[in-house]
């Protein structure tokens, strides 16, 4: 079951008006928390929201990217991590590279003043949390026996990135990556063992299919919304 939950104030105050308290206690009482579930925004929670989440070690979603595009409510970041509760990182509508998500979520702690997240709790939004936010992290999520061979491969030779190796410790060097790696650095994808992406180059699917069957998915998108796919006005190649 997937829930949007305290995306903005206004709606926290309707369904206070409505039930008489939040509606994270609503869906405990009605049990939901018992089933697989996931929670995303929460940005605007009631008082004792996050405690009882908390104690039901409820996985939780946070989008910042999409909340500081929108000048939306921001997640009590500081809070989840003072609590333990497992934080995965998500798009909404915003921006899919989890280089910029995870660079969001510290820019969001900051503007609060707050302590700098550790870089691999900021790994673990993307790969461990995140997999157990979806149920999955019997799977994947994390280099394991028995688990799938899901990978993502950089370009640690580009010469913009060959200063976060004179750190000297995992530490340092993970936190410089994050802070400069892009999703341009990766060269290399490889999904359950087998290699999707090799040297940026698709393995499984030809580009002139891909940029069809874009097309076709787009107009199917717009066609239901009502609206038509534009043309480009010019030849921007």
């Amino acid at each position: 079951v997937v829930v949007h939950l305290g995306e903005t104030k206004r709606g926290l105050e309707a369904l206070k008006r409505n039930f008489h308290r939040s509606i994270a206690r609503v869906l405990e009482e009605y049990k939901l928390f018992l089933q697989p579930v996931q929670l995303t925004h929460l940005a605007c929670l009631d008082q004792g929201d996050e405690e009882m989440l908390a104690r039901g070690h409820v996985p939780i979603i946070v989008n910042p990217g999409a909340a500081l595009a929108k000048g939306a409510e921001l997640p009590p970041i500081e809070g989840f991590l003072a609590r333990g509760m497992t934080i995965a990182l998500g798009s909404d509508w915003g921006s899919p590279n989890p280089f910029e998500n995870m660079r969001m979520i510290n820019t969001l702690v900051n503007m609060r003043r707050g302590e700098p997240i550790d870089p691999s709790m900021l790994l673990a939004m993307h790969t461990t949390n995140a997999a157990r936010a979806l149920g999955l992290h019997m799977e994947v999520g994390s280099i394991e026996v028995g688990k799938k061979a899901d990978l993502t491969f950089l370009n640690a030779a580009d010469l913009r990135l060959q200063h976060l190796f004179q750190y000297g410790s995992v530490h340092g060097v993970l936190e410089n990556l994050l802070s400069t790696a892009s999703s341009s650095d990766v060269t290399d994808v490889m999904i359950n063992g087998e290699f999707f992406l090799r040297q940026r180059h698709d393995m499984t699917y030809a580009e002139e299919d891909l940029k069809r069957d874009f097309r076709q998915a787009v107009e199917t998108i717009m066609s239901k919304t009502g609206r038509q796919a534009k043309e480009p006005e010019e030849d921007l190649t």
